[in-house]
């Protein structure tokens, strides 16, 4: 229902919130909406961080407190068991840059038709939907700007 109801109409992301509701649903099958306390999102928030990083949990949990939102919100529960869930500390750092060899190497490895592609991702970075959803009109080469319309962030 959140789905098809919400996230669909409203997000861009709604194909995370997808792959996040069938973890959800695996680890909470045997409950109803309303039986979840906030123990078994401990629970839940405790066994995923052993198979993912703190991100993707912190990403599931926000799915899980959207989703129970809604449900107040609908009038399907009367209060969020995930509102007071506190989010795992991430760490956000990057592992490393690709060298100036490893670039030559990746351009020089890559089939003719992606290397543009290759370039402007690594000149940019830029996703590849923002890359690939580029139209002429986006781009303007007197100022050099590109204009990203629909980005994520």
């Amino acid at each position: 229902m959140f789905l098809g109801v919400y996230a669909k109409p409203n997000k861009k992301s709604w194909k995370r919130d997808e792959i996040t509701i069938k973890h959800l649903n695996t680890f909470f099958q045997e409950k109803y909406l309303h039986e979840i306390a906030p123990f078994d999102i401990e629970n839940y928030k405790r066994k995923r961080l052993q198979e993912v990083e703190p991100s993707t949990v912190n990403r599931e949990l926000t799915c899980l407190k959207t989703i129970f939102n809604k449900a107040v919100e609908w009038g399907k529960i009367h209060k969020n068991p995930a509102k007071n869930i506190k989010k795992l500390k991430e760490r956000n750092h990057r592992l490393r840059y690709l060298t100036k060899e490893e670039i030559k190497n990746l351009y020089n490895a890559s089939a003719d038709h992606l290397r543009p592609i290759l370039i402007v991702a690594l000149n940019t970075g830029m996703r590849k939907s923002e890359i690939l959803n580029l139209k002429w009109e986006d781009i303007d080469f007197h100022q050099k700007i590109i204009y990203i319309m629909n980005t994520k962030n």
